[in-house]
């Protein structure tokens, strides 16, 4: 898997803030929010770096993906995963190309890809 990737200078709070507002003017929304670093604490007691798992959709996009293949479904929401360290924040995103990997899925992937590589560049502008 190829995600997308941007590394930033700033806490995982503020970065969350700055790419949800990106992810908003992007036709975007943020369907789940998943912290998954307190979950793994919680259940199993293990400790790993602050992690929060957002799962976003762009509906256009995913309806035009489901007229094409009803079982897209599966792949939804699209993941964007967020790892703070040393008051530092990886963002990685699910390579749509990864997941819509099928030749008749091909254009709603350019466009996702395009779309979220935008999120992350102007995230980046404002950090």
């Amino acid at each position: 898997m190829q995600p997308l990737r941007l590394d930033v200078e700033k806490p995982l709070d503020e970065t969350r803030e700055l790419l949800e507002k990106q992810l908003n003017e992007n036709g975007f929304g943020i369907l789940s929010i998943i912290n998954f670093s307190d979950i793994l604490k919680n259940k199993l007691g293990a400790e790993i770096e602050r992690t929060v798992i957002l799962g976003v959709c762009n509906p256009h996009i995913a309806y035009e993906a489901v007229k094409i293949d009803s079982d897209v479904g599966l792949l939804l929401p699209c993941n964007i995963t967020l790892k703070e360290y040393e008051d530092k924040t990886a963002i990685a995103i699910a390579n749509p190309f990864d997941l819509l990997s099928q030749d008749n899925l091909h254009t709603i992937a350019i466009k996702a890809y395009e779309l979220l590589s935008k999120v992350l560049e102007n995230t980046a502008k404002l950090l």
